[in-house]
């Protein structure tokens, strides 16, 4: 099984910063990391599939925007409260749980697959007035 990732491209409306603002606000000094959500859709021709991040981001997956081309992605907000906070963050640390995490889950699925669970699916073509083949 092999994977392929295509590049990614983001978006963040202006109502985003309005509820990350009022979000922060609510939770005082606290600097644990939010739970946010964002919408992905298909890629568009040439432009790159986009993660868009709106101000329903800080709503439950549930009630997050979405549609039928349009999945929600949970994520996460990290807001530190100082500049010398930022400085002295340990980034390679929340890169490292974030690829563990993603290589877990990867894992995961894979042994939850199995090839003779998918239907077996074939180049059928209706036309009308000849039965399709079952």
């Amino acid at each position: 099984m092999m994977l392929k990732f295509i590049q990614l491209d983001s978006s963040v409306e202006p109502g985003f910063w309005v509820q990350a603002r009022a979000h922060k606000l609510s939770q005082g000094l606290s600097e644990a990391p939010s739970s946010v959500y964002g919408t992905i859709s298909p890629s568009q021709g040439r432009y790159p599939t986009a993660i868009n991040l709106g101000s329903w981001s800080f709503q439950d997956k549930d009630a997050s925007v979405g549609g039928i081309w349009r999945h929600t992605i949970p994520g996460h907000l990290v807001s530190l409260n100082t500049l010398e906070n930022l400085k002295t963050y340990d980034r390679k640390a929340l890169v490292d749980n974030i690829i563990t995490n993603i290589l877990r889950d990867i894992h995961e699925v894979g042994r939850e697959f199995s090839p003779l669970s998918l239907p077996r699916w074939g180049p059928y073509h209706r036309v009308p007035g000849f039965p399709s083949p079952p």
